[in-house]
């Protein structure tokens, strides 16, 4: 006898033991569920939409109700570089008063923080960053009510 046909029983009887193939006599059983109850069927059943990603003129308009944001624009070219850096923004939305950029991670808004944290102040608010330049006329608290009304924001949509 050759070594195929004498292993194949073996083979069938440790197949049939994980549940791979069923026992020569056990019942068919759908391939899902049980006879008594069928598997429900994703027809039937409605997937949550997915949550909706908070832009920069989003966080803009909700800041707005704070302290009001004059000439609101997008400015995102002007983030952006030709070569597509993996740092570069989203969005940028100046206004008069102040500047907000979309990042697509934290890490990207935390290495713009510190780089035009050397020209103005630069606050990271998730994979936001609010940005003031020098001499522009806010104050240092409106800055701090500003970065705490944006966290309060990021935190509340980014909650499930």
């Amino acid at each position: 006898m050759s070594r195929l046909r004498r292993s194949l029983p073996t083979a069938l009887v440790l197949a049939a033991a994980v549940g791979c193939v069923p026992a020569p006599d056990a019942p068919e059983q759908p391939a899902s569920g049980t006879p008594e109850q069928p598997a429900p069927s994703t027809a039937d059943t409605e997937l949550p939409p997915p949550p909706e990603v908070l832009s920069a003129s989003e966080l803009v308009d909700e800041l707005s109700e704070l302290h009001p944001m004059d000439e609101a624009r997008d400015a995102t070219s002007a983030c952006q570089s030709d070569s597509g850096s993996e740092h570069d923004c989203i969005t940028m939305v100046k206004t008069e008063e102040m500047s907000v950029y979309e990042f697509r991670d934290v890490e990207s808004a935390e290495h713009w923080v510190e780089q035009m944290g050397r020209t103005g102040d630069a606050r990271r608010v998730d994979r936001f960053m609010l940005y003031w330049p020098e001499g522009w006329f806010q104050s240092d608290r409106e800055h701090d009510e500003l970065t705490a009304r944006a966290r309060e924001i990021v935190d509340g949509h980014n909650a499930p």
